[in-house]
């Protein structure tokens, strides 16, 4: 099905337009939460009657989703993007999909609206006169699965994940949705063999295939697409967007790709560790910052892989405080799990060329490229909220280069083998409640102008912490085998 590419419209009187032109029946108002997971509000376009009606908003009850509760104040209202919308492929009706920000019901921005937040760092770098665009491009790993079972209760705690894919059904005809009954056609790659695996073991090609057009109608291109290291594991590239829309970008991506897959009775998910002994899911993020069209990171004259002073300055910023930035990019309990040996993960806070164990990496095959140059910062996974992370790592960057905070104590040269492991200094955080250790501390490069509420960081740290202790409380299975015979 093909769609009518939105992105045209540039105001409310231009949306209202495009609604009668089209024939829009719904509008499908969608809003983001501070841990990046999706709501959203149906509307029947017979109830607006002219461009007003959309830019007033859409009442709901804050308190009613988590996180969102502030003090008394509940009535709050969305106000959609007139420049975000495009037909949703899921809806029986015509139905077009927007972005919207959170206000209070007086129509201030609300100060807990993580897409808000994500607009504050955009503002507060062209103000600073550093740069007009900070370019972004995530890529966003996930796993499809045919089966998805997990509960937890009193006597019981479990998960089961299966796929005719997965290397562990080499050995058996009994997988799920076997039409052939008891055969087994094989062809499956081995436990961590399956990066740019071919069809037929490539078993979900034609899914991907078709969330690449789904994303093209809407006006995402995709760069590529493949499978990943692990079995049941696949890889979105996007082209750099300006950060906002970049972050809009990855809330479409996930409700397409979650939606496709449903459509052929199969299940996604971004965690960042569903299998244990196989790759994790990462959500690596391209940064590159440009001025009067010039990328700001690309110097020729520089000793170093053509990377500017500037670009030298912003990994500065982002690898001081990535300890503090991780309890956005990686915010998940489940998160640190991905984070370890022999996984092409960072571990260690360092920065180096075409390294794919740094926290930061000068992509080799792009840094003699002005209009390529970037850095690629590979901590983050796809359990973050797009907003709130990209935000962080942006007033990170900012703040090294406005301090010069030079890098070089971070920096692992092409002849160095190894780095010195026992520098604590050099070590990421190995656990979620680390992380909200360090953003309780250093939290002040994100609330010094304004882009994040100092409400907000300790109503977050208080919501995580309150996660951590909930998953701390509860046996699992490991544990049994370990000690249940003590």
């Amino acid at each position: 099905m093909d769609h009518e590419d939105y992105n045209t419209c540039k105001d409310y009187n231009e949306l209202f337009q495009f609604i009668k032109l089209q024939n829009i029946e719904y509008l499908d108002c969608t809003f983001c939460d501070i841990f990046g997971s999706l709501h959203h509000i149906t509307v029947s376009t017979k109830t607006i009657k002219d461009a007003n009606d959309l830019s007033n908003g859409i009442s709901f009850d804050s308190s009613s989703v988590r996180g969102m509760k502030y003090n008394k104040y509940s009535d709050m209202i969305i106000i959609p993007d007139p420049t975000t919308g495009w037909i949703d492929p899921f809806f029986y009706s015509k139905t077009l999909h927007l972005i919207c920000n959170i206000h209070f019901s007086n129509r201030n921005s609300f100060h807990f609206c993580a897409r808000s937040i994500a607009y504050n760092a955009q503002e507060v770098m062209r103000k600073s006169g550093i740069a007009d665009i900070c370019a972004i491009g995530a890529e966003n790993e996930f796993f499809i699965f045919e089966n998805a079972q997990y509960s937890t209760s009193t006597n019981y705690s479990f998960y089961s994940l299966d796929e005719d894919e997965a290397y562990w059904n080499s050995g058996t005809a009994d997988f799920l949705n076997n039409e052939r009954k008891k055969s087994n056609l094989g062809g499956r790659r081995q436990l961590k063999q399956g990066y740019c695996a071919p069809y037929p073991a490539d078993r979900n090609l034609d899914i991907r295939c078709e969330i690449l057009h789904e994303l093209e109608c809407i006006g995402i291109p995709i760069e590529k697409h493949h499978h990943e290291v692990a079995t049941c594991q696949h890889e979105l590239g996007v082209y750099c967007s300006p950060l906002l829309k970049s972050a809009d970008n990855v809330m479409s991506i996930r409700y397409l790709v979650k939606g496709i897959a449903h459509r052929h009775n199969k299940t996604v998910t971004f965690m960042p560790k569903p299998l244990i002994n196989d790759n994790g899911s990462g959500m690596h993020i391209n940064i590159s910052l440009w001025k009067n069209n010039s990328n700001l990171f690309f110097d020729k004259s520089s000793k170093y892989y053509n990377l500017s002073e500037i670009g030298h300055y912003f990994i500065g910023g982002i690898l001081t405080h990535t300890p503090a930035i991780m309890a956005f990019t990686n915010p998940t309990t489940n998160s640190y799990k991905r984070l370890i040996t022999g996984y092409e993960t960072p571990e260690n806070l360092y920065y180096g060329a075409g390294d794919r164990d740094a926290a930061i990496r000068i992509p080799l095959n792009s840094y003699c490229n002005v209009k390529a140059q970037r850095i690629e910062f590979r901590v983050p996974d796809s359990s973050a909220c797009p907003y709130l992370a990209f935000a962080a790592i942006l007033c990170a960057g900012l703040e090294g280069i406005k301090l010069n905070i030079d890098p070089h104590k971070y920096l692992i040269n092409d002849n160095q083998d190894n780095i010195n492991m026992d520098n604590s200094l050099l070590k990421i955080p190995k656990t979620l409640s680390e992380s909200l250790n360090y953003l309780e501390k250093d939290n002040d490069f994100l609330i010094k102008d304004g882009v994040f509420k100092k409400e907000f960081i300790l109503n977050y740290i208080k919501l995580k912490r309150e996660e951590v202790i909930l998953i701390e409380s509860v046996p699992n299975p490991k544990e049994f085998e370990l000690y249940y015979d003590c």
